[in-house]
């Protein structure tokens, strides 16, 4: 009996479960569609479904995620002024956060008071140096190249939550975070692919030596046996030509030639030592 009041349950919950992702579903529709609905997402129901789950998460208004999320690289990310606004309104801190900015230009950093402990929170100090080291000014169309001061500001307010309220960005990236990531994983990947490049550029040079270094190897052995096959062959003509030489015995005379007969003759020679022309007298 227990067993089936448990499948019951099971039962009405699936189903509330499925009337619920329906409902979502009907609301996420209307949100891809709505005029206040991010360009680059509407008509994106599957990314109005997670807004409103993220929304739902965080407990703040549909509309307030929509407006303040962005897909940089087909990765969700907020802006720093979103997430600097919901710091200043959670309660974690007095006041608000304040930033910093050199009289060089070159450096900032961003510091608050801690709500339940009055300690004064300091975070990092990020600088044009970190960013040139990083690759962030060599990359053309970079924000930090036409609005430095701006991004330097942005990057000490989104590394001080990071270090002392993560909590705030839910795990999530700011948008000049992800900006700046892509440009150094790009420049890191463009060198590898110039050296992989050029191991392939070099890579056919030391073949071709090899193969011509082959090559060369297997023509000198070739040449070499033609050398080896022809002296071999004069060496046995000129054998033949002595041994015919010696067994050759003038008609007349009986007397063994002391020079080399000439060879159409010796071709007319036969076996016995006669000449043609002697045979059968």
């Amino acid at each position: 009996m227990g067993a089936l009041v448990n499948l019951e349950k099971e039962e009405r919950l699936l189903e509330l479960e499925v009337k619920r992702f329906e409902l979502e579903q009907r609301r996420a529709m209307a949100l891809s569609k709505s005029a206040f609905f991010p360009d680059n997402l509407k008509g994106d129901v599957a990314s109005a479904v997670i807004i409103y789950d993220l929304a739902s998460r965080m407990n703040v208004s549909v509309m307030e995620i929509a407006q303040s999320i962005y897909i940089i690289y087909n990765k969700p990310s907020f802006s720093t002024s979103y997430l600097v606004a919901r710091l200043n309104t959670s309660g974690r801190i007095k006041g608000s956060l304040v930033t910093v900015i050199s009289d060089d230009k070159q450096s900032a950093y961003s510091y608050a008071i801690d709500a339940e402990t009055g300690e004064k929170l300091i975070g990092m100090t990020y600088t044009m140096e970190i960013a040139k080291k990083e690759g962030l000014l060599s990359k053309k169309g970079s924000k930090w190249l036409t609005m430095p001061e701006l991004m330097l500001r942005k990057r000490s307010q989104s590394s001080f939550i990071n270090e002392f309220f993560p909590e705030v960005k839910f795990g999530m990236q700011t948008v000049e975070e992800l900006e700046d990531t892509h440009i150094i994983e790009t420049s890191v990947s463009s060198g590898d692919e110039t050296a992989d490049l050029n191991a392939i550029i070099a890579s056919p040079k030391k073949s071709t030596k090899k193969r011509a270094a082959k090559a060369k190897k297997e023509k000198d052995a070739v040449e070499t046996v033609e050398v080896t096959e022809q002296e071999e062959e004069e060496d046995l003509l000129e054998d033949i030509e002595v041994e015919v030489a010696h067994e050759y015995v003038d008609a007349d005379t009986g007397e063994v030639l002391p020079t080399k007969p000439d060879m159409s003759v010796l071709d007319g020679i036969c076996a016995d030592g006669m000449r043609p022309d002697e045979v059968g007298q």
